[in-house]
């Protein structure tokens, strides 16, 4: 079973046949999986829980209220956290919902649907909480706010700039949804047009990022996990700053910011610009170091290795020129990738 929106090329597919083995105590013909290029994105997840799954909207409530223990002769106790079909209903059915987001772009988070809180979500649906097996607790209640699932902040600061989740008012804001941005070719930009980001080193201390469909997001990691973001939400829709073009980085003001344990350690910086680019620099402060350092360029001027400038990795072409023949055009042709 698959769904797919016409626009963003995104299905969610189901694997239907995906049935449990209790001889091999494994669930055979399953798959969990999302993520894709910029073509295409797709969500993959086996169905062995959708037995506990409403088959209607009025169903809800009566689904996730269910405490009929499974019985592991017919169907799998995932994770061992399916003991009970409200409880299998909550777990297959998030797990779904984390592959979609790793479909619509989004990594492993430090809390949030993207890591595992999604084994409450039944909270979002009900008052109180039956007897859980997973927790050995007993039905409990009320469903405050602070007890409930939900996703990341980064994970919505993304969904925010992703053309899935834009509306018709959406488009009253130009710098918001540039007409450039709204061509349907599988979230690829129209030619001539550089969705960024491109990384300048000004000095060891200073990191330039250019992007012409504008930075929205740069995240900060420490470790395994981000530990500061910078996030340039819409203008009129959220009354923030705007997808910037042009940011510049100062390394010791990041430092600072940072609490104090992860100072001092090794930071990877992760950039999202709104023409669904994103870009990784493993070791900002070994990059810096390394590519602020000037070098002579043409003309004479000194210039400083970047993306435009020799600084991507790749294979040296060594071409032979006529001698004594003035040079009035160099013109390189690039097939497009497949």
């Amino acid at each position: 079973m698959q769904t797919m929106p016409s626009k963003t090329q995104m299905p969610q597919k189901l694997i239907l046949d995906a049935h449990w083995d209790k001889r091999q105590n494994l669930i055979l013909g399953h798959a969990a999986l999302g993520g894709g290029d910029d073509r295409i994105r797709l969500a993959i997840f086996g169905s062995q829980g959708v037995h506990s799954w409403p088959v209607y909207w009025e169903g809800i409530q009566r689904a996730f209220s269910d405490c009929t223990r499974l019985n592991v002769d017919e169907v799998a106790n995932d994770c061992n956290e399916c003991a009970q079909y409200w409880e299998c209903l909550t777990v297959s059915l998030g797990a779904f919902l984390h592959e979609i987001g790793h479909s619509l772009g989004c990594p492993h988070q430090e809390n949030g649907v993207m890591l595992r809180d999604y084994v409450s979500m039944n909270r979002k649906f009900l008052s109180e909480e039956r007897n859980c097996v997973r927790t050995n607790k007993g039905r409990w209640g009320p469903v405050l706010t602070k007890d409930e699932p939900g996703w990341n902040r980064l994970d919505l600061v993304r969904f925010l700039y992703h053309p899935a989740f834009a509306v018709p008012g959406d488009f009253g804001d130009p710098e918001f949804r540039p007409p450039e941005l709204r061509v349907n070719q599988g979230m690829r930009l129209p030619p001539g047009v550089d969705g960024g980001p491109n990384f300048v080193a000004v000095n060891e201390n200073r990191l330039q990022i250019i992007s012409d469909t504008g930075t929205y997001l740069i995240e900060i990691h420490v470790g395994e996990w981000s530990r500061l973001h910078y996030e340039y939400l819409p203008k009129k829709a959220c009354n923030g700053l705007g997808a910037q073009r042009f940011i510049e980085l100062d390394y010791d003001v990041l430092q600072k910011q940072l609490a104090p344990q992860w100072r001092g350690k090794t930071v990877k910086l992760e950039v999202l610009c709104a023409g669904f680019c994103q870009k990784s620099i493993d070791d900002l402060q070994k990059f810096l170091r390394e590519r602020s350092s000037p070098i002579p360029g043409f003309g004479g001027h000194m210039v400083r290795k970047s993306e435009p400038l020799g600084g991507n990795n790749g294979n040296d072409i060594i071409t032979h020129l006529p001698p004594n023949k003035r040079i009035s055009m160099i013109r390189v042709t690039s097939a497009p990738p497949f």
